[in-house]
């Protein structure tokens, strides 16, 4: 019945909760975890025609967004206190 497909999916839902919380906590890695998860989870829900429509908008919209965040938030760049000016 691929008329009354989900609204939102809870798995991916709460891996974006969890990455949103790492990256307010400034918790670098486990922030760049989460989305490897949520990216792989997404591609393989994708693949299996999980998401309507609409819903796969959001989520493209989502993993877009969080890619451009997280291309840069890692600690490699973060320079010690001691060499700042």
């Amino acid at each position: 019945m691929a008329f009354f497909r989900k609204r939102r999916d809870p798995e991916m839902d709460n891996l974006i909760a969890s990455l949103q919380m790492n990256m307010q906590n400034n918790y670098k890695d486990a922030a760049q975890e989460d989305y490897r998860k949520l990216r792989k989870m997404y591609d393989e829900k994708t693949e299996a025609g999980v998401f309507s429509m609409r819903l796969q908008a959001k989520y493209d919209e989502l993993m877009a967004d969080f890619g451009i965040q997280l291309r840069s938030y890692t600690h490699a760049d973060q320079k010690p206190y001691w060499t700042r000016d």
